[in-house]
């Protein structure tokens, strides 16, 4: 499963996760709302940082809407002759960032491609 992504104009519920430009993962917090028409123009690159985007509606009012970062990626250089491994996908379930819905949806995602029973 490829890592979400933000897109345009789309409605985006509280909870909802995307993996910014710069690699950071970014959580939509407060109401839900509808992302902008255009990408932010910088994202918060800071855990707890905060970057608007689009709307949200509280109380039949629209409000700025946005992203805060909750978790930072870090570019890591390697030494010669060590072998990168590749970035990992970001697993988004229907639990948000549940571990054990997630530990649940890995199990079930193993033993489907492995014919085996954990």
């Amino acid at each position: 499963m490829p890592n979400p992504a933000w897109n345009p104009n789309t409605a985006v519920s509280t909870g909802a996760v995307i993996i910014d430009p710069n690699g950071n993962v970014q959580e939509w917090l407060g109401a839900s709302g509808t992302t902008g028409a255009l990408p932010p123009s910088t994202w918060g690159s800071a855990l707890s940082a905060f970057t608007q985007d689009g709307t949200a509606v509280v109380n039949g009012s629209a409000v700025p809407g946005g992203w805060t970062c909750v978790a930072v990626l870090e570019v890591v250089s390697l030494p010669t002759g060590v072998i990168s491994l590749p970035v990992p996908d970001f697993v988004n379930d229907a639990d948000g960032l549940d571990p054990t819905a997630i530990v649940n949806d890995m199990i079930t995602a193993y033993q489907a491609a492995t014919g085996r029973t954990l």
